[in-house]
């Protein structure tokens, strides 16, 4: 998925007339610059867009969604131009401002700052984030990658970066446990004769287990917008560190575990987890 943003002059085409055509939405037309058209052919359906109100505005009012690739623009019979079709997603609880969005040095380098003329303009996805967040409206940017993720996950190689994250956390497992194998025995009382190291059923049930893992965590990472690897890295170790281990050491202090297991399994969910976080933002 990708980001955009479409200006419009109130008194032509506003906000207001964008949300009354419903979900049937309505063609982006009267784009004569040729930047701007070539933009609208890179869209494609599901795409989302900052809708601006331009001139006396000068702001941020709403998120639109692109239903119609390029084709030819209605309105002309000049067929070098092109639009696409978009509808009214939801409004903006708190309308950004130009002014706003110049004052916030994380967003000095949107082509809205740079070229405010361009009637269409690209968004990162950072930018997406950050002027949702600016507009108190951090759900449009949540739905926005979950449909990205959802799309990007329609087929079975798209589930690439779980099926490898899960795999990179279970070979970490395999080393550590390998390194801890005699502190670990020792504080679960289990000796060599207890453990059937050719039994395949343990290792293919822990890899299981962390491919649920690392899809849970994806989803995570979706709804709260992680899309960085240093984000990845510290988002999956908090998890482990402020979710799996509570609730692990909970369990053994019941059971009346030693200390040192749970240090031992405790760090292998906190790095486990950052392992995973990295592995999902990778890709």
């Amino acid at each position: 998925m990708a980001y955009w943003l479409f200006k419009s002059e109130p008194a032509t085409w506003s906000w207001s007339d964008q949300v009354a055509k419903g979900a049937a939405g309505e063609e982006w037309d009267g784009v004569r610059n040729y930047q701007a058209r070539n933009m609208m052919r890179e869209m494609r359906v599901g795409d989302r867009g900052f809708f601006y109100h331009s001139q006396t505005e000068k702001a941020v009012v709403g998120i639109v969604e692109v239903i119609a690739e390029a084709h030819p623009d209605s309105t002309t019979d000049d067929p070098r131009w092109e639009c696409v079709d978009v509808k009214a997603v939801e409004a903006l609880p708190r309308p950004v401002t130009l002014d706003v969005i110049k004052d916030d040095p994380r967003l000095s380098e949107m082509v809205l700052v740079k070229n405010s003329r361009l009637s269409v303009q690209p968004v990162t996805a950072a930018e997406w984030k950050i002027v949702c967040h600016l507009a108190d409206s951090r759900f449009p940017a949540y739905l926005a990658a979950y449909s990205d993720q959802t799309t990007r996950y329609g087929s079975s190689m798209d589930l690439l970066p779980i099926i490898a994250s899960a795999g990179a956390a279970w070979l970490f497992g395999a080393v550590w446990y390998m390194l801890m194998a005699g502190p670990w025995m020792q504080a679960t009382g289990l000796s060599d004769r207890d453990v059937d190291r050719k039994d395949p059923l343990p290792y293919l049930l822990s890899l299981i287990f962390l491919t649920l893992v690392a899809g849970m965590t994806s989803y995570v990472f979706v709804i709260a917008g992680v899309d960085s690897v240093s984000e990845g890295f510290w988002t999956g170790l908090g998890l482990g560190l402020f979710v799996g281990v509570p609730w692990m050491a909970s369990s053994y202090m019941f059971a009346k575990q030693p200390m040192h297991l749970m240090l031992i399994d405790g760090i292998y969910a906190m790095i486990g987890n950052a392992i995973i976080g990295v592995g999902l933002t990778l890709f």
